[in-house]
């Protein structure tokens, strides 16, 4: 009984602010969000610190000034993200999508995303990462994606429903394998982000010049069922009002019969992609997350700890 109170509680907790965030309007809850993530980055030492030594190591070319803008933005960004959680059932409205964002990037991949004939989406915690998969099902995308059920069912359940509007699908993690396998081959996409750390169960990967977990399953799907590999983004330009959804140049398998040197060979492409997306917009990513954590003991190749 206490548990389900305070999952009640939790969730008209949540409702509750998030009914203050519309009432603000857009503009003035963004620029509510960015004063939190201000205020988050003065106060907030640990990760201040953790996201400064990441753009060091990974962005050297950087100097002082430059490293703080790029992690004051990356917490704005942040911020944001979660507080655009109240309003992406007002942004991704059928027939104001073209107000709300356009499309680019490279059009045999467009094609390939829209032909719906199996796929695996790979992408990152670039910009707004619910608004993309929300805005690439509205476009007519049939994407589908693994994620861990909330502990309040509540919540789960309200956050499901604001996933899945548009025709997104949510698989839970206990029937991953099955309803991944289920998705490709009725010819569905298979949405992942692959640029957080995976601990003992990814690989070894090169990520901004240093070794990283990475997990290996984008390239295993993608091999097992004979689809090719998209990776797509979004990024807020125009000074952050205009949302612009981009299809990277789709990676096409080309299998050699060795399968574990396929594998490492596709999750180094994927990362060589990631890194230039963090290059060219790294104010949009999440650099406080522990991305090079390593124990020595997860890999035998392992010559870095943070």
């Amino acid at each position: 009984m206490a548990l389900r109170i305070r999952h009640l509680l939790e969730y008209a907790l949540v409702r509750a602010l998030l009914a203050v965030v519309l009432s603000l309007g857009y503009e003035r809850s963004v620029r509510l969000a960015h004063a939190i993530a201000d205020l988050f980055y003065r106060v907030g030492k640990k990760h201040r610190k953790r996201a400064l030594a990441n753009i060091e190591r990974a962005l050297p070319e950087f100097d002082a000034v430059r490293r703080a803008e790029v992690a004051r933005g990356s917490f704005r960004n942040m911020v944001r993200t979660f507080m655009e959680t109240a309003w992406i059932p007002r942004l991704v409205v059928p027939g104001k999508m073209p107000k709300v964002c356009r499309l680019a990037g490279d059009p045999e991949a467009w094609r390939l995303f829209l032909e719906n004939r199996g796929a695996v989406l790979v992408s990152g915690h670039f910009a707004n990462w619910e608004l993309t998969a929300q805005m690439l099902a509205l476009a007519g995308v049939r994407l589908s994606s693994v994620a861990r059920a909330l502990d309040n069912p509540r919540l789960d359940r309200y956050v499901t429903g604001v996933r899945e509007r548009y025709g997104m699908r949510i698989i839970t993690k206990e029937g991953g394998v099955r309803g991944t396998a289920r998705v490709l081959r009725e010819g569905g996409t298979i949405a992942m982000l692959a640029d957080q750390s995976t601990g003992r169960r990814g690989i070894l990967v090169d990520f901004l010049g240093r070794p990283a977990s990475t997990t290996p399953v984008p390239a295993t799907m993608a091999l097992r069922f004979g689809v090719p590999i998209l990776l797509g983004r979004g990024v807020w330009t125009g000074n952050g009002n205009e949302y612009v959804l981009e299809a990277d140049e789709p990676i096409m398998l080309s299998a050699t019969g060795d399968r574990e040197a396929d594998v490492r060979a596709i999750t180094e492409e994927i990362n060589r992609r990631l890194e230039r997306w963090v290059r060219e917009y790294p104010e949009q990513w999440l650099w406080a997350h522990r991305r090079w954590k390593m124990r020595r003991d997860w890999f035998r190749e392992a010559t870095d700890e943070s």
